[in-house]
């Protein structure tokens, strides 16, 4: 694994150096999908391959459930059954020393799913935006 994890960062190095505003990368063990602002989609969350088909078909995406953006740290900026706004931040995955804002997607109360300072991985469930209790 340490092999895997020397290769990434030498991927994020070069990344971090270029002008790209994208990349991502596949093998047989591992994905990586690295974005800058006005990049491209993330083709891991983006879609699927139908493999008897052969056609790409779109993933159901659930608003309601707040995914991490990449792996890192989660650290959540309200308490649970707080009502937020559609498009508040509502916490953050940190990633070497760079915090990435995590959005509610829908309005409602958050319901936390992962805990404060948990390591999450990419597409991890990190909270559940849901109607608001009476």
């Amino acid at each position: 694994m340490s092999e895997a994890i020397d290769e990434i960062r030498a991927i994020l190095r070069d990344f971090c150096q270029s002008p790209w505003r994208d990349l991502f990368v596949r093998t047989g063990d591992w994905q990586l999908f690295l974005v800058r602002p006005g990049g491209g989609l993330n083709p891991i969350q983006a879609h699927v391959r139908d493999d008897h088909t052969g056609a790409q078909l779109a993933m159901a995406v659930n608003d309601s459930v707040v995914t991490a953006p990449h792996l890192g740290l989660f650290i959540p900026d309200c308490q649970a059954d707080v009502k937020v706004k559609e498009g508040a931040i509502i916490g953050s995955i940190r990633a070497l020393d760079r915090d990435t804002p995590v959005f509610a997607a829908v309005e409602g109360a958050v319901d936390w799913l992962a805990g404060d300072n948990e390591f999450v991985e990419f597409g991890a469930a990190l909270a559940e935006i849901g109607a608001l209790s009476n």
